[in-house]
């Protein structure tokens, strides 16, 4: 129909007939494009509605403070509406004005903040390069008990600045850490002197002591030490002999004669003859009776 429109400037002998002939043509091929063009409208319908829950969202962010959040999401809602199919065009055309507005507010609002944070980044940043000069020239001070202190308490002071810029952080902490590690080494170092000195002077004590103990006796014929001797054995109180240890012979002692042989009778006295196999002896001094006789 636009097309015809652009193309209406003909003669008036033309125009009339002409205008009938598009007429019929078009009577009878719309009720044919009805059914595609129904479902064209319903889709624009669908698009719109989605185009106005997206700047709706937009509009609810615009007022955020969650920058990183914030700004990835309304990045994405613009990215989608860039995939939407089209809507009626005055209707899209408003929608986008709105959208471009909210997220020009939003992102114009990060900025602001963004620079006020980077003042205050880079003034933590001074404070905190402050700390690490204090704390580094106290390595080599010489009252190492105050230098501790004055350590404990810079690092007390150093947690109550605020954030530094996340590429140089890192940076600054690790230089505050070498210098505190710089002056309680010193301190370890002290210590494990003062143990080295302690484990070197009862060294000395124990050396000192080791002189003056009284040296082992020697053997003097090979040097080696001499051996105690046993105790010795106890005698009996009668006749100076030693106990016999019981179910055995008495070992020989003082002169006596070795024990009789088994199966007779020996009476150990001294100056005695030992008595025949089956004959009492006496021990008076007599001779003993002949066989047979009573003594």
């Amino acid at each position: 129909m636009k097309r015809w429109r652009l193309a209406s400037d003909v003669p008036p002998d033309k125009g009339q007939q002409l205008w009938e002939r598009f007429r019929k043509a078009h009577d009878l091929v719309y009720p044919r494009c009805e059914p595609v063009l129904a479902a064209q409208r319903g889709e624009r319908e669908e698009s719109l509605a989605r185009r106005v829950a997206l700047v709706e969202e937009a509009e609810r962010l615009s007022e955020s403070t969650d920058w990183l959040r914030t700004a990835q999401r309304l990045t994405a809602l613009q990215a989608e509406w860039k995939t939407l199919g089209p809507a009626p065009r005055k209707d899209q055309q408003a929608l986008w004005g709105r959208l471009r507005k909210a997220c020009g507010a939003f992102f114009t609002r990060r900025k602001a903040d963004l620079a006020g944070r980077k003042q205050e980044w880079a003034a933590n940043h001074e404070k905190k390069e402050a700390l690490c000069v204090r704390v580094e020239a106290l390595r080599e001070a010489e009252d190492l008990k105050a230098a501790i202190e004055e350590v404990k308490r810079v690092q007390a002071e150093w947690k109550t600045i605020g954030p530094v810029r996340r590429n140089r952080s890192d940076a600054i902490w690790q230089r505050f850490r070498e210098a505190c590690d710089g002056v309680f080494d010193r301190l370890n170092e002290g210590a494990r002197q003062a143990a080295a000195e302690s484990i070197a002077a009862r060294e000395a004590l124990c050396a000192e002591l080791e002189a003056l103990a009284p040296a082992p006796a020697a053997d003097s014929k090979d040097g080696t030490t001499a051996a105690t001797a046993p105790p010795a054995p106890v005698a009996d109180s009668k006749d100076g002999t030693t106990a016999a240890e019981p179910g055995t012979a008495a070992e020989a002692a003082a002169g006596e004669a070795p024990a009789a042989e088994s199966g007779t009778a020996t009476k150990a006295v001294s100056g005695e003859a030992p008595a025949e196999s089956g004959t009492a002896a006496e021990a008076s001094g007599e001779a003993p009776a002949e066989p047979g006789t009573a003594a």
